[in-house]
């Protein structure tokens, strides 16, 4: 049985009017990434042609870097979605189409971030085109990397900053409250059978356990991790993971650190399965069906394989599960107004259909592992449903709710409320809050889901410095008396300044000022600056637009990598994947004059802080882990923002005349890629977030600088030249 490629749309094309060719866009793109040996491969060229077509574009010569296949794989698809078809997409990556149907379906919604459709260009292929417009590029193009300063760190080497942060001894305290995080840069796909030295190398273990965290979270698929009895030809090499996850653990254990296996089960089947086993078919929708739960042959395959996986693996510390996400596996998990189109699950409560997979996985798991424990994450559900769910649960079971869940705010007069990834808007909130309250009563143990580091908000950076969110968050924690707390989603792990600052809230008998968590840390001569700038991050960060469409569509998170369109493309704004020029959909509940009011503020203010502590003397900063990444973080938060500013400010008023004020946007749209590359060239952690990989690289935000002069060729005046005139 194979995944399916997501359906081709023939009728969507998307215009890169910067380059004179599809292919320049191609090499420009791929340039360090992929050898110019397969570029010419995926087009019917020679290398000649790829090489002479770089140095007419102006590129220069740099090495290829192989990590890009083995951990930037998602960033090569998203850079050639628009310009390959799935066959030159799977030879560009030496894949299978099988392997890049998995990715697409299984990398954490990547068909989802990519739009749920291939677009319809034609396959790529060498030809001649009109060059007359290189000589601008390969000028525009030398100019940029003219600007950029000497590159001191690789993308993806982040074992440096991980021994770096490190530098406090392991404290090792088997009564820590449970502190769960998702490793950094861990491959979200088929975890076990990737590069676990890279994706939990000793020296990030090192750095969570200096840091308090003291167990980390990984996706699993069951019939990856055991055999599937309704076709076992999925299951290859189930085996196999099993032991790495048993070798994995062991490691785990020298640091204090567990595991937990992040479950969405079971996974739904393309309708052909159902040609061949119809009596397990249950809701159904988007050419797929679920296995239905209340069928036996179901729950004993539930049952069963978490016996194998709990039996196999002694040292793993249980499972947490989600059984109404985006993706489609009880029969309602898709419901729509609690209703589901299984005759037999439709007769249930949905309380009671989504308590019994928490079930069957929590009683197969303690039947071969009395130790194993389940989080039951009530994410997706509506309150009513949560408050139920969390009665109809074992008790043994813990219960998740997101903490800042709830939270109303009124931002420039629209009212917002928080349904998951907020900083900005801090909690616990009154959805949360109910859920506990319940499962207090009821006699479960009680996590709360946060994010400590970063969010959608803000996730292209290690962390966001806007401690005092993160401090009141958790501060107000340790009232509602939680058993454990997840730190992170797939964004936010970083063993970062964050988790060390606030160590000692959950340590301590009572919680410490804010004002002597950065004494801690910074020498007394700068402590005040370090606060003071912080602050005012933090004052910034309240006028953050928050709608959990602005998080998902918005292009702050791609920042000035996301490129200037002069005609509607026509493309609607994906997950986290493509913004394009989508501004409804950024806004979000917001009116656009709103929406762009808003990210002004928040840059406008962000950068006094980033001024203040520009005044901190480079002796304390040179060799500080703690302000080296502080500075780099706030640096690059900056460029994001006012880049989100630019970009709707653009896109509100790219049907007027072209007149100075657009031409002066373009060109601080063009210091800000500079500025950007120069932070990522120093700190490979800018830019990259795990299930994404990275947002962006030095060659596209060249190629956003090449699309900033493609509108005002020749005409611009840089930042610097302006203060000097000014």
């Amino acid at each position: 049985m194979k995944n399916s490629l997501l359906p081709v749309q023939e009728e969507k094309f998307l215009e890169l009017e910067h380059f004179p060719d599809p292919l320049c866009a191609f090499v420009f793109r791929n340039w360090g990434m992929i050898e110019c040996k397969k570029l010419a491969e995926v087009v019917a060229a020679t290398e000649f042609d790829i090489i002479s077509l770089a140095s007419e574009m102006g590129l220069p010569a740099i090495s290829v870097d192989s990590n890009w296949k083995k951990y930037g794989y998602l960033t090569i698809i998203r850079a050639n979605w628009h310009l390959l078809d799935y066959e030159q997409i799977c030879t560009l990556l030496d894949w299978t189409e099988e392997k890049l149907a998995y990715v697409i379906k299984e990398d954490d919604f990547f068909g989802v971030k990519l739009g749920g459709f291939k677009p319809g260009n034609k396959k790529l292929t060498w030809h001649e085109f009109d060059r007359s417009s290189l000589m601008h590029i390969q000028n525009v193009t030398k100019e940029f990397f003219e600007k950029l300063s000497r590159k001191t760190a690789e993308p993806f080497d982040f074992k440096p900053f991980f021994d770096l942060a490190a530098s406090e001894p392991v404290d090792i305290k088997p009564d820590r409250m449970v502190r769960v995080v998702y490793p950094y840069c861990a491959l979200y796909g088929d975890t076990f059978l990737s590069d676990l030295d890279y994706s939990f190398s000793d020296n990030i273990l090192r750095a969570y356990a200096s840091a308090g965290v003291n167990a980390v979270w990984c996706q699993a698929v069951l019939y990856k991790l055991a055999p599937f009895p309704f076709d076992e030809t999925i299951s290859e090499r189930w085996k196999e993971r099993l032991e790495q996850i048993k070798k994995l653990t062991e490691r785990m254990a020298e640091f204090g650190i567990k595991l937990y296996l992040y479950l969405n089960e079971p996974r739904s089947m393309p309708e052909s399965f159902f040609d061949v086993h119809p009596e397990l078919k249950g809701d159904e929708g988007s050419g797929e069906a679920c296995l239905c739960t209340s069928v036996p042959e179901v729950q004993k395959y539930l049952y069963e394989s978490a016996a194998i996986v709990a039996g196999a693996v002694p040292l793993l510390e249980g499972f947490f599960t989600i059984v109404a996400s985006e993706n489609r596996t009880n029969c309602y998990s898709k419901a729509v107004n609690g209703q589901c189109n299984c005759p037999r699950c439709s007769k249930r409560k949905s309380s009671e259909v989504m308590a019994e997979v928490n079930q069957l996985i929590y009683r197969g798991a303690v039947s071969k592992n009395p130790n194993v424990r389940v989080i039951a994450w009530d994410w997706g559900m509506d309150r009513e449903t949560a408050l139920r769910f969390t009665e109809t649960l074992p008790k043994e079971i813990a219960v998740m709710g997101v903490s800042e869940q709830g939270v109303e705010k009124v931002i420039s007069g629209i009212r917002t409320e928080v349904i998951d990834y907020s900083i900005s808007i801090t909690g616990p909130g009154s959805f949360a809050k109910d859920v506990w309250k319940i499962a207090r009563e009821t006699g479960h143990p009680i996590f709360a889901k946060c994010q400590i580091n970063n969010t959608w908000e803000c996730s292209f950076v290690p962390f966001i410095p806007v401690f005092r969110h993160i401090y009141t968050h958790l501060a107000n924690l340790r009232k509602e008396k939680i058993d454990g707390i997840f730190l992170s989603w797939t964004l936010g792990g970083f063993p970062s300044l964050s988790f060390r600052l606030m160590q000692p809230v959950f340590d301590e008998a009572e919680v410490p000022s804010l004002r002597s968590l950065y004494e801690r840390i910074f020498p007394s001569e700068i402590v005040d600056t370090v606060e003071n700038a912080c602050e005012l991050f933090s004052c910034a960060f309240d006028n953050f637009p928050f709608d959990l469409r602005v998080l998902y569509f918005a292009p702050h998170n791609f920042g000035p990598a996301n490129l200037f369109y002069r005609k509607a493309t026509g493309f609607q704004a994906t997950m986290i994947g493509f913004p394009y020029d989508d501004l409804q959909n950024w806004a979000g509940g917001f009116t656009p004059e709103i929406f762009e009011k808003q990210f002004g503020l928040l840059a406008e203010k962000w950068q006094e802080g980033l001024k203040l502590l520009s005044t901190i003397p480079v002796s304390y900063v040179s060799g500080s882990f703690e302000l080296a990444g502080l500075l780099d973080s706030a640096e690059a938060a900056y460029c994001h923002f006012k880049s989100a500013y630019n970009q709707i400010h653009f896109h509100r008023i790219r049907h007027n005349i072209f007149g100075q004020e657009e031409k002066n946007l373009m060109q601080d749209e063009a210091d800000l890629c500079v500025r950007l590359a120069n932070v990522q060239r120093r700190n490979p952690c800018i830019g990259y977030e795990s299930s994404n990989h990275y947002f962006y690289n030095t060659m596209m935000l060249a190629e956003k600088y090449l699309n900033c002069f493609h509108f005002c060729p020749g005409e611009m005046v840089s930042y610097e030249q302006n203060c000097q005139s000014g």
